[in-house]
């Protein structure tokens, strides 16, 4: 009986899980409408939309001119953010639609847009993005606004959570990229579907620690990923209180493990100006790709799905200069606080700073913080 309870109780564990994203009402960014299309470019179309506040990106979806009969050959769709007047980095698989099976072309909605759910649903904080999609022509036609006989899609901003924007931007590469060439038409070519990412699905965390001093206990950054995504990473900065980076790592974190991290011997013991700070600011993103040397610094991919915690050191004695700007002297007895990491916001352009800080840092032979093996946790 205790082994089919089990079972059974797994089995519940397993269908909650699967009715989890089908459970929030999804948005349908663009819908383009059964229509025939007025164009069949082969090369890359991409349509900007800003995001104003972090969303959940569920699916991504297809035009098809051919409507319920699916594609007749193969369209491959991705989102961009946009990391340079015509330059972007890919933040989402690639799904690719074709035939009209729900294996190859994914769900027809009824409205000209097959749509197939992401793997993981990524988070999209606010920046600029486009979505691209390649492979039209050969029987599937995309649409073009500056071509006659267009029929203008209806826009979605989930209640003002993106924002429809120009450029659009093309090329006529065969597989897909991010467009360089800038256009002011619209197309009738990717899609995707989006909620507002909850507060639970957090990826950006801010804490502090203190009291960093020989004589005091040491400080300790705690992670677990909660096993949403399996292996998510750790990207960590630690900053000074002059607000410079002095440390910074990517720790990959499998699912149900924890990370532990000492302030005194990982995260501050090899500052780039040989000076140990003994108070500053530990901030960490929760990414499904590296970010370090190892990967070239290539860019974090936000993913919910990590959770910090941080035990803090506590001086009861500080001297300070009254009216002067002077460095407190902290002494013991000392006290050990432990308190979750605050759900932060992370802008696009937080983000990139924190991802050159860390590549300048290495640059200048800043050595990283360690992370401590996920088997020799304490």
């Amino acid at each position: 009986m205790k082994k089919l309870g089990f079972l059974m109780l797994m089995l519940a564990l397993a269908l909650m899980m699967a009715s989890t994203v089908t459970a929030y009402a999804q948005t349908s960014a663009y819908i383009y409408g059964a229509w025939a299309g007025n164009q069949g470019w082969t090369g890359n179309l991409g349509n900007n939309f800003i995001v104003n506040k972090p969303i959940l990106v569920t699916s991504l979806g297809s035009f098809a001119s051919n409507g319920a009969a699916g594609f007749s050959g193969t369209i491959s769709v991705g989102i961009f953010l946009q990391t340079g007047p015509t330059t972007g980095t890919q933040v989402t698989p690639t799904l690719s639609f074709n035939g009209s099976t729900l294996a190859g072309a994914g769900t027809y909605d009824g409205n000209g847009d097959w749509f197939k759910p992401l793997p993981t649903p990524v988070v999209l904080v606010p920046g600029t993005y486009y979505i691209v999609a390649v492979g039209y022509g050969n029987g599937d036609s995309n649409g073009n606004s500056g071509i006659a006989g267009y029929v203008a899609p209806t826009f979605n901003t989930g209640g003002g959570l993106i924002t429809f924007s120009t450029p659009s931007m093309f090329d006529g590469n065969p597989t897909l990229d991010f467009p360089t060439t800038v256009d002011t038409n619209t197309y009738s070519a990717g899609t995707f579907q989006f909620v507002a990412a909850p507060a639970t699905t957090a990826t950006y965390f801010t804490t502090y620690y203190s009291a960093n001093v020989a004589t005091a206990p040491d400080g300790t950054l705690r992670i677990i990923n909660d096993g949403t995504t399996n292996p998510l990473y750790a990207s960590i900065y630690v900053f000074d209180d002059s607000e410079e980076l002095t440390q910074c790592c990517s720790c990959k974190v499998t699912a149900d493990g924890v990370l532990s991290e000492s302030v005194k011997l990982n995260l501050t013991a090899n500052p780039i100006r040989g000076t140990v700070n003994s108070r500053g600011v530990i901030k960490v993103i929760s990414s499904s790709t590296e970010s370090d040397v190892t990967t070239g610094f290539a860019p974090n991919t936000p993913a919910f799905g990590l959770r910090v915690w941080m035990t803090t050191i506590q001086g009861t004695k500080v001297t300070l200069s009254a009216g002067n700007p002077v460095v407190p002297a902290v002494a013991g007895p000392f006290f050990v606080t432990e308190t979750k990491a605050a759900h932060s916001n992370l802008s696009a352009g937080e983000q990139t700073l924190l991802q050159n800080l860390c590549m300048y840092d290495h640059l200048l032979s800043g050595p990283p913080c360690t992370c401590q093996p996920e088997d020799y946790d304490f």
